[in-house]
């Protein structure tokens, strides 16, 4: 179980104990391999040696590739998943449904470009200083949470199937004129 620094400025941790050799591939890196990854703890020391906060780069948790202690996690297939536990949230208020429409069909939307991406790659979207002041949610007006941005999508999702559901209710004969009229909304 060797590790050998061979580019300048990288540094190269070897914990592969059946792979052999581990060796830097570029200048100016810091690398660590492992078998079941690595785990970087920090907070109050457990009882199992770990930290009680962590982020693991490892396979110790079926199906995810980075996992932490927050619930989040990326999975192999490479989807970030939010924690969105009940059991993990507290003062939970209901929305009013059209104050919050009302600000969807007020928020400024745009394409545009991160200053550090490639300029071939566009997005399109709010910017989070209009998304704050519209719904004051979120740690800060710099950025988006993406479980924010997907509950005002699913609220206004919910809103178009109840729109589009009262509306197929006053047409006679709906079945013969429109046959998508008659899905079944509750699937």
């Amino acid at each position: 179980m060797q590790a050998h620094a061979i580019h300048t400025q990288s540094f190269v941790w070897n914990g592969w104990l059946s792979q052999g050799e581990a060796t830097s591939f570029r200048p100016n890196m810091f690398q660590v391999h492992g078998e079941n990854g690595f785990s970087v703890d920090y907070g109050t020391r457990r009882d199992d040696g770990g930290g009680t906060s962590w982020v693991c780069f490892c396979t110790i948790f079926a199906g995810e590739a980075i996992s932490t202690y927050t619930g989040a996690h990326l999975s192999t297939g490479g989807v970030w998943t939010n924690n969105s536990d009940r059991a993990r949230k507290t003062q939970v208020e209901p929305v009013d449904t059209q104050a919050i429409l009302d600000k969807v069909a007020r928020l400024p939307l745009s394409t545009w470009q991160y200053t550090a991406e490639d300029a071939t790659v566009r997005h399109i979207g709010p910017m989070a200083q209009d998304f704050h002041a519209a719904f004051s949610v979120g740690a800060n007006e710099t950025s988006i949470a993406t479980i924010d941005a997907d509950g005002v999508a699913l609220l206004r999702s919910r809103a178009c199937i109840s729109s589009y559901k009262r509306r197929m209710r006053g047409l006679p004969n709906c079945g013969a004129r429109w046959p998508a009229c008659t899905m079944n909304w509750r699937r």
